[in-house]
């Protein structure tokens, strides 16, 4: 039978970096998510509203503007005149969504600091806005947690683009900074890689979900080290 994801420990100890996924692994929260919670029904429905305008409607423009043709506002602008909402208001709520995000679990800095205390870089690897580098980032105060935070709004390109020579564009650059073997670094998503452009790269790829989430794997990783 295959072995799915787990590594012994003379296998791992030459480690050298951890990347995880923003949205569904590190992170479960959506996009106004205070209103999604909200106890006012009012305030639900104007989640429902905003969220099926920008992503149903609008899903066309969602990756160009994860690779930066757009900025947040060109969207909200899009969702303030198709739902008859005061823009100043929507990019109001939109701003507090984004700064309000959460972790999928409470002890995950712990757990990313414990890596870092152990000489493994640890980054955070999303196909993102620029809504997350804006607001979430300082917010949260991600870029003291983490050595790197790869955005593909910034660089231009998503997890799986590849140049004509078949190297990573949206890794690249991290692997030549921190002098890292893809093949000693672990990457964590709640996603497929379904074409197959993570394990081609040579990165150990770890899927997480409900039954094996990201800070059973974090533990996991720390296990062996």
């Amino acid at each position: 039978m295959k072995r799915l994801f787990r590594k012994t420990k003379s296998e791992t100890k030459k480690l050298q970096a951890v990347l995880i996924d923003w949205n569904g692994t590190l992170s479960p929260t959506n996009y106004w998510s205070q209103l999604e919670k909200s106890e006012k029904q009012s305030e639900r429905d104007l989640f429902k509203i905003w969220s099926y305008s920008m992503f149903v409607k609008h899903k066309d423009k969602i990756i160009p503007w994860m690779k930066g043709e757009y900025v947040s506002e060109d969207l909200l602008s899009l969702v303030s005149k198709e739902t008859n909402t005061d823009f100043e208001f929507l990019l109001k709520e939109f701003v507090i969504g984004c700064e309000r995000m959460e972790y999928s679990s409470p002890n995950i800095p712990k757990l990313v600091q414990d890596l870092r205390d152990k000489s493994i870089i640890v980054g955070i690897a999303t196909n993102n806005m620029d809504s997350f580098t804006r607001w979430t980032i300082p917010y949260m105060k991600l870029d003291t947690l983490f050595n790197e935070i790869l955005n593909s709004f910034y660089l231009k390109a998503m997890k799986h683009d590849l140049d004509k020579n078949g190297q990573s564009l949206f890794f690249g650059n991290f692997f030549n900074k921190y002098d890292i073997e893809p093949t000693k670094c672990i990457f964590i998503d709640d996603g497929e890689d379904k074409m197959g452009v993570i394990n081609k790269l040579g990165m150990n790829y770890r899927r997480v979900n409900a039954f094996n989430t990201l800070e059973q794997e974090l533990r996991n990783i720390l296990k062996t080290l």
